[in-house]
């Protein structure tokens, strides 16, 4: 419709998934980015743009919660990661959606993300209404909060280095503490 190029894929996730001991999720994941990585160098582009929106953040930042994180799960997911851009996650999905429709503009729901046999999905759709219905600007306090984090982040990292240059020293090729 619009002269845009198409290429598709297709996976055979669950073997993969059988074969590295990991869940469908994770393995969909590992597959999708190393053929996006793939696509990037064969058609020489500089960057992926994915479409991560606020939801997605929210989201991702409950399964690492639910999994158990440290300060980097709780930045959730970053704008900007390497040739990754993520230019849309300021935006919630009815934000999306809301624009699409406004200027009638066509998409597709992949059918698995209305399934709650992916812990995703239960949080998406279980968990995260809930919390809107209890804090209305739940996605931006998310997005906010993910900034505090990356921020600390920052500090925290800026404190190992310094407390390294204090007690690491490197002597024939040996690193000392």
């Amino acid at each position: 419709t619009y002269g845009i190029g198409l290429t598709v894929n297709k996976f055979y996730t669950r073997e993969y998934a059988r074969e590295k001991g990991i869940s469908i999720e994770m393995a969909a994941r590992e597959l999708r980015y190393a053929w996006f990585e793939e696509m990037r160098l064969k058609k020489k582009m500089d960057y992926i743009v994915l479409g991560h929106h606020a939801d997605d953040l929210a989201e991702t930042l409950f399964i690492n919660i639910c999994r158990g994180t440290g300060i980097r799960g709780l930045l959730g997911i970053q704008p900007v990661n390497g040739r990754l851009l993520r230019p849309l996650l300021p935006f919630s999905r009815e934000d999306i959606i809301n624009y699409i429709n406004k200027n009638q503009l066509g998409f597709r729901t992949d059918s698995t993300n209305l399934s709650l046999d992916y812990v995703r999905n239960k949080i998406r759709h279980q968990v995260i209404p809930v919390c809107k219905e209890i804090n209305p600007a739940f996605l931006r306090t998310v997005q906010e909060t993910c900034d505090v984090m990356q921020e600390t982040n920052q500090i925290y990292q800026y404190g190992i280095e310094q407390l390294k240059k204090e007690i690491v020293t490197e002597k024939n090729g040996e690193i000392l503490i």
